[in-house]
């Protein structure tokens, strides 16, 4: 039956046809648009209350941060403390620590490093537990083959155990 149409027939069914598919897809999209806003618009309420509240709470904390002089001091003490981990002299203790990090194997876990100043050279005192003897003996070699270090001091008692080996260490650098 389509065939027996007229070509200006079927030009107009064809562009009805089109009509209605654009009619139908521009409603889809529009309900689409309006589900998404009403389903979206709760959320973006919350968020605006939110954001509020939480520039106020941060406007009070701010405040009462320039008022309290113990908060101040707190401050001006971690300072102090953070400038004294810098070394005196020779070796810095963050050089010293990327050191420790590159030497140590899978089979060592460090529990406590300590660091001090012995005599104008920077020094650091290690503990921690090897898998094995093999992993400490390769730990502390690799330690002594570093040019900052004047001295790697493994004590004997260290090499007791064969397994789980309970260490301390103390480095000195130049």
């Amino acid at each position: 039956m389509f065939n027996l149409l007229l070509i200006r027939e079927k030009v107009a069914l064809y562009r009805e046809y089109v009509l209605r598919l654009s009619i139908i897809m521009v409603h889809g999209m529009t309900s689409v648009v309006l589900i998404g806003t009403i389903g979206l618009l709760p959320s973006y309420i919350w968020l605006r209350a939110t954001e509020k509240e939480s520039f106020l709470k941060k406007q009070t904390i701010a405040d009462n941060a320039v008022a309290d002089p113990s908060l101040n001091q707190f401050l001006a003490d971690a300072t102090v403390k953070m400038k004294g981990l810098e070394a005196v002299s020779g070796i810095s203790y963050r050089v010293m620590i990327d050191h420790l990090v590159d030497a140590k194997g899978p089979g060592i876990k460090l529990n406590d490093i300590q660091f001090g100043n012995q005599n104008g050279h920077t020094s650091l005192s290690l503990s921690g537990v090897s898998a094995d003897r093999e992993s400490l003996v390769a730990f502390s070699k690799a330690l002594e083959k570093q040019p900052e270090y004047s001295s790697v001091k493994v004590p004997v008692s260290n090499f007791i155990k064969d397994r789980n080996i309970e260490f301390s260490l103390d480095i000195q650098g130049k």
